[in-house]
C-alpha cells in the first residue's frame, strides 16, 4: 500500500513537466503537417521534396547540437538540487559557446556553398535547383535556433518546462501563420512559394530566441542565473558537458543524417 501511494505521489509531481513536453512534441509534429498542406496546395511535387531534402540536410548539425543541450539540461539539474547555480551558469556558457560556434560554421558553409552537399544527393535537377536556392534561406535560421535550443534546456534543468513550451508553441504558432502568408501572398505579404517556408522559419526562430533570451532575463533577475562572463571557461564543467554531449550528438545526428540524407545519395 505504501509502495503504491509513493508511486501515485511520484506520478503526480512529474505529469506537470511531462504535459509541455509533449505539447512541444505535438507542435513540432503539427508544424510538419502543415508544411506538407501548403506545399500541396501549390501542386508542386519537386518543391515538397526540395523542402524535405533541404530541411534534412539543414538540421542534422542541431540534431548533434541537441546532444550538448541534453547534457546541458543534465547538469543544471544536478546544480539546481544543489543550489549550485554558478556551475549551472557554467553549463549554459560552454553550451552556448558551443552552438554559436558549431550553428555558425554550418550557418556559413550552407550558405555560400549549398551546392557541395545537394550536388551529392541522387534526385532531380530540378529538385536540386530548388534545394540550392531554397538551403542559404534556411541556413539563416541555424544561429538563432541554437541558441534557443540551448536556453530552452536551461529553462527545462531549472523545471521551467512551462517557460519552455509557452516559447516553442509561440514560435510553432508564428511559423504556421508565416508559413501560410508568404507562401500563398496574403494579407499583403509577398507571395513567395516554397521559398517562403525557409523565411517563415527564419522569423519564428528569431522570435523565439528573443523570446528564451527575457525568459533567460528572468532567471538572472531570480537570481537562477549568474552574470554570463565569456572571457572565463571553467574548463570542468566544459568538459563535462563535452563528455556527455558529443556521444549522445553523434548518435542523434548520425541516425538523422542516414535517414534523411544518406539514403537519397544510396538510391
Amino acid at each position: 500500500m505504501l509502495r503504491n501511494d509513493s508511486y501515485a505521489n511520484t506520478l503526480k509531481n512529474y505529469i506537470p513537466l511531462l504535459i509541455p513536453i509533449f505539447i512541444n512534441f505535438l507542435g513540432y509534429g503539427l508544424l510538419h503537417m502543415v508544411d506538407v498542406v501548403v506545399l500541396r496546395d501549390l501542386g508542386d511535387k519537386d518543391a515538397l521534396t526540395a523542402s524535405e531534402l533541404g530541411k534534412k540536410i539543414c538540421f542534422t548539425p542541431l540534431y548533434f547540437l541537441t546532444g550538448f543541450t541534453n547534457a546541458l539540461s543534465v547538469v543544471t539539474i544536478q546544480s539546481t538540487v544543489n543550489n549550485d547555480y554558478k556551475r549551472s551558469t557554467e553549463a549554459l556558457k560552454s553550451t552556448l559557446l558551443v552552438s554559436i560556434l558549431l550553428s555558425g560554421v554550418c550557418s556559413c558553409f550552407l550558405f555560400f556553398f549549398p551546392a557541395t552537399t545537394v550536388h551529392k544527393t541522387k534526385q532531380s535537377a530540378a529538385v536540386i535547383h530548388l534545394t540550392i536556392s531554397y538551403l542559404p534561406i534556411l541556413s539563416i535560421s541555424l544561429v538563432p535556433w541554437a541558441l534557443s535550443m540551448s536556453v530552452r534546456r536551461y529553462l527545462r534543468g531549472l523545471a521551467w518546462v512551462k517557460s519552455a513550451m509557452v516559447i516553442n508553441l509561440l514560435g510553432a504558432i508564428l511559423n504556421i501563420v508565416m508559413s501560410y502568408f508568404l507562401v500563398h501572398g496574403s494579407y499583403y505579404f509577398p507571395k513567395l512559394g516554397l521559398y517562403g517556408l525557409p523565411w517563415a522559419v527564419v522569423i519564428s526562430r528569431s522570435f523565439t530566441c528573443a523570446l528564451s533570451l527575457f525568459f533567460l532575463y528572468i532567471a538572472y533577475k531570480e537570481k537562477r542565473l549568474l552574470r554570463l562572463n565569456f572571457f572565463t571557461l571553467d574548463m570542468g564543467v566544459f568538459k563535462r558537458v563535452l563528455l556527455l554531449g558529443f556521444p549522445l550528438g553523434v548518435e542523434l545526428a548520425g541516425s538523422y543524417a542516414y535517414d534523411g540524407v544518406v539514403k537519397q545519395t544510396l538510391t
